[in-house]
């Protein structure tokens, strides 16, 4: 009987302190899921950012202009067809992680990995369909502005035609902004990265081997927009601005496939849940970019030194 009293005693003991032990993981893991919901908040709030600073690039002042542009020679088909929509591949929404963001929670995770118990690896974060299908309006309204426009030379030019310039640098290139930015490393210990900083870098020992074929397109039109001083500390005018360059010469559709997946700066600057990373991913953005190879552009790569004020 004593033995029994002795041993109830301890179990109650026992007891007692794994409640203690559960109380504590329990506090732990409120504490964290607050982190993950404050840290989801901030990502969203530098996506809008993002959003707003490219809006700032679409609406021109009224009066003259003039600017200096490269006019590739065209020889447009006899009539404009307007591409039907390619099957997508439906991916499962969830909130745009930025790198740095990524990192944080990571860091949080880890200081409760001692006592957290053992759990199964997760799954692979799921990629967001609101870039591509922003990415895929805004391929469609410049296929339905040629189709419908008298003179196809025109429509193409921004010089002539204003509404090209808030369809491509305001709607194309801020989808594209977000296909680059999804999954991107930007943080280091000073300041951030900028996905033009991996676009510099694409020359660079360590990625010149890891180039397609048609990437001497990019990188020319990366060093033809360095060439502008008035572009010197304006990154995303910059990304723009390859973007401009790159329609000019019927090559936007390859700027992505240029860089193959297994260059090192791909996996030094970009997460494995990245569209710039995922195969599939970067199919349906070259399907999508495709078609505009059709189409005569005459867009000048200092429109936004020469016609905005930055």
């Amino acid at each position: 009987v004593v033995v029994a009293a002795d041993v109830v005693s301890k179990l109650e003991a026992r007891v007692t302190t794994l409640e203690a032990q559960l109380k504590e993981e329990t506090r732990n893991r409120i504490a964290l899921e607050m982190a993950v919901t404050k840290l989801q908040a901030a990502v969203r709030k530098h996506m809008d950012l993002d959003d707003d600073e490219a809006a700032r690039a679409v609406a021109p002042p009224p009066g003259p202009r003039s600017s200096s542009r490269a006019t590739p020679t065209v020889n447009p088909p006899s009539a404009v067809p307007v591409p039907v929509s390619r099957p997508t591949t439906m991916f499962t929404e969830s909130p745009a992680y930025a790198g740095n963001a990524f990192s944080l929670l990571t860091i949080l995770a880890d200081s409760q990995q001692a006592s957290a118990p053992k759990q199964a690896p997760k799954a692979a974060m799921p990629l967001s369909i609101e870039p591509i299908v922003k990415l895929q309006k805004a391929v469609n309204a410049i296929c339905e502005g040629f189709a419908g426009s008298d003179s196809r030379e025109k429509f193409g030019d921004d010089v002539v035609n204003v509404s090209v310039h808030r369809l491509v640098r305001g709607d194309l290139c801020s989808a594209l902004n977000k296909i680059f930015f999804f999954g991107f490393k930007s943080w280091r210990l000073i300041g951030r990265y900028h996905v033009w900083d991996m676009l510099e870098k694409l020359e660079s020992p360590e990625s010149i081997l890891h180039l397609s074929k048609d990437a001497h397109e990019v990188t020319t039109g990366i060093s033809t927009v360095n060439a502008h001083d008035g572009l010197k500390n304006k990154k995303d005018a910059r990304f723009r601005a390859l973007c401009v360059y790159l329609l000019n010469l019927k090559s936007l559709h390859k700027l992505l496939d240029s860089m193959r997946t297994d260059n090192p700066l791909i996996a030094k600057f970009y997460e494995p849940f990245s569209f710039v990373r995922d195969e599939q991913s970067r199919q349906q953005v070259y399907n999508i970019l495709e078609p505009l190879r059709i189409f005569p552009f005459c867009l000048a790569v200092d429109y936004e030194i020469t016609n905005m004020d930055m």
